[in-house]
């Protein structure tokens, strides 16, 4: 606590939702592959190596954010503020997105905000260089 209120992590809680992101990218990886299986079909196997290589990357960026890399920061604002738009946006006007979309679109929305907010901002920011005192003498 902080000043008698809860001081909120949002940097924890960015790498919290990206955890759980790249979870549902690997659980639709999972599902084409099982699709693939009871299909034997090997066409579903694009979208199941489509997904795994997203949760790689995903899971790449979440761990350069967690190593305080402003970059990543940044592109996980982009890519979650895109999926935020697409997903709500398009629910928003009326397009089919579905129950799965809707949801995506929900917890980008979340992300941008724990991105956004100044805890996340100070956890990226570049340290301060300071200089050694010089000798004296």
């Amino acid at each position: 606590m902080v000043g008698g209120q809860v001081h909120v992590q949002a940097a924890r809680w960015v790498v919290v939702i990206g955890r759980v992101t790249t979870a549902l990218f690997l659980w639709g990886a999972v599902g084409a592959a099982l699709v693939a299986w009871a299909s034997w079909s090997p066409l579903p196997l694009v979208p199941a190596l489509l997904y795994a290589a997203l949760a790689a990357g995903w899971h790449a960026l979440l761990t350069a954010f967690d190593r305080h890399g402003r970059r990543a920061w940044a592109a996980l604002v982009v890519l979650s503020g895109a999926g935020a738009v697409v997903g709500l946006g398009g629910w928003l006007l009326g397009a089919d997105v579905g129950v799965l979309g809707v949801v995506g679109g929900l917890l980008d929305a979340v992300l941008v905000w724990a991105l956004m907010h100044r805890d996340s901002r100070e956890w990226v920011a570049r340290p301060v260089v300071r200089r050694a005192a010089e000798p004296v003498g």
